[in-house]
């Protein structure tokens, strides 16, 4: 039982943790241009690889 326990709350902090870190990552990144560059390059590739896949 005590391990069971244990093991919700963990899964629980780490959720939380996942959600702070993704705000977090959000705010502090995309002020930076490199960044930015780095993600819009990512999207512009991807819709191009989605374009050349319907034709």
């Amino acid at each position: 039982m005590v391990k069971n326990n244990s093991t919700k709350k963990v899964t629980k902090k780490s959720k939380v943790a996942s959600k702070t870190v993704r705000k977090s990552t959000t705010v502090d990144y995309y002020p930076n241009k490199v960044a930015l560059l780095v993600s819009t390059v990512a999207v512009m590739t991807l819709l191009v690889l989605g374009l050349l896949a319907t034709i």
